[in-house]
């Protein structure tokens, strides 16, 4: 393949992977719209265990932000790259572009689990009938999606490097 095609199917590539991107982005605000719209929220006192079921939605959402930092970099490891590089067939540029197959998963993975802390902040909000407990865990999923902006050219050349 040409270095020209080559670099457009990159581009078309990350052109779906940045739409995707959006739309995990957008469904964080879709979140918080729900919760502020649907949950009435109420003046009476918050029931006896909104501490303990705050403190164990924030270890939970904690958990899975970690996990949408950390999982897609093991699957994107330089070991992993090399050993798909190695196994893949054709010409060197087809390995390489071949990695966006390794690439969409892991990062997928990685938005989908930093999304899932909006999930559990309108849970929260859901339980304890008050959708301002939705507010820092929107804010956390969102910065963590925007961090995860996806940049499959980057990745390439970092195979690219390691070969």
């Amino acid at each position: 393949m040409h270095f020209r095609n080559r670099q457009a199917s990159i581009a078309s590539r990350n052109k779906v992977f940045t739409i995707l991107w959006l739309a995990l982005l957008a469904s964080v605000g879709i979140y918080a719209v729900i919760a502020f719209s649907v949950i009435p929220g109420s003046e009476a006192a918050p029931p006896d265990d909104a501490d303990t079921m705050t403190i164990i939605f924030g270890v939970v959402a904690m958990s899975t932000a970690s996990a949408s930092m950390v999982l897609p970099k093991v699957l994107l490891s330089d070991d992993k790259l090399k050993a798909h590089l190695q196994n893949e067939a054709g010409s060197a540029e087809e390995r390489l572009e071949s990695i966006g197959a390794l690439y969409f998963p892991a990062w997928l993975i990685g938005v989908a689990l930093a999304e899932s802390v909006a999930i559990f902040g309108l849970v929260l909000a859901f339980v304890m009938d008050d959708p301002r407990f939705m507010v820092p865990f929107a804010v956390v999923a969102a910065l963590l999606i925007v961090v995860k902006r996806p940049n499959l050219a980057a990745v390439i050349e970092r195979a690219k490097n390691l070969s």
